[in-house]
């Protein structure tokens, strides 16, 4: 499977005095779905950022400045392993899934701690995803992924730990044509980050986001699909930036 997804977020601070303006960010992501045994996939995403910083007051703090910062992101590489596919009919889906996300992107500095094309550190994180679907016109799913940080960057950044919890329901008969809506509730809890080493005010949070979505299937093997993602509840700590998301992915399945 080949895909790519494009999204467009944009960021309002949290009681933020010290952010200021506004700050916008498009994501390129491209990535493929490889098999390497009958049971076990690889999964590799490509992100490519595009930040742009802008109505600021600018001062000589290099973190208040009209700025545009784009680039190569960190790419993750995932593995996958199958333990239930029933494909036709009432049944289950459960995947168990591995993720290593590598220091590709630009690195924090000292200087520049805000709009992050990378970390300069690995990552990594274990997951799951399972479905349920029987003769109702909805199919029902939970997923959910823990992350720590592998190592630091070479000024001392690391990433808080972070638990992900979602909740999701794809609609299996089409509401017309080849339509398929789909919702999605998420549930998102991360410590605090430790910043060139020390701890990071403005990092931990507790956030719930939902999202609703269609996806257009035009053949067996391409679909398109747009979707809406906002936080509706949120615990912060310190004054963080909230982003709405905007996407729009579309996904060819190779043979």
């Amino acid at each position: 499977m080949l895909g790519t997804s494009m999204s467009y977020m944009t960021f309002e601070s949290d009681n933020n005095i010290e952010l200021e303006g506004n700050v916008d960010l498009n994501l390129l992501n491209v990535y493929g779905m490889f098999g390497i045994t009958e049971n076990i996939n690889a999964f590799v995403s490509i992100p490519f950022k595009r930040w742009n910083q802008y109505n600021v007051e600018e001062s000589p703090d290099s973190e208040h400045k009209n700025k545009i910062k784009k680039g190569l992101g960190d790419i993750s590489v995932n593995l996958r392993w199958i333990v239930k596919n029933n494909v036709m009919g009432p049944g289950q889906k459960l995947f168990i899934n591995g993720k290593i996300t590598l220091p590709t992107g630009q690195k924090i500095t000292e200087e520049d701690k805000s709009l992050r094309l990378g970390t300069g550190q690995y990552s990594g994180s274990l997951g799951f995803e399972w479905w349920w679907r029987s003769k109702f016109p909805w199919v029902f799913g939970v997923s959910g992924s823990a992350s720590v940080p592998i190592t630091e960057s070479d000024i001392g950044y690391k990433p808080g730990n972070s638990i992900n919890l979602q909740l999701q329901t794809l609609r299996q008969v089409a509401v017309y044509g080849e339509i398929y809506p789909y919702f999605k509730l998420r549930f998102i809890n991360s410590t605090s980050e430790i910043g060139i080493g020390m701890i990071e005010n403005n990092s931990a949070k507790k956030q719930l986001n939902g999202a609703v979505g269609l996806e257009y299937k035009w053949t067996n093997t391409r679909s398109i699909s747009l979707m809406y993602d906002q936080p509706f509840n949120h615990d912060l700590e310190g004054s963080q930036l909230i982003g709405k998301t905007i996407s729009l992915s579309i996904r060819e399945i190779l043979n």
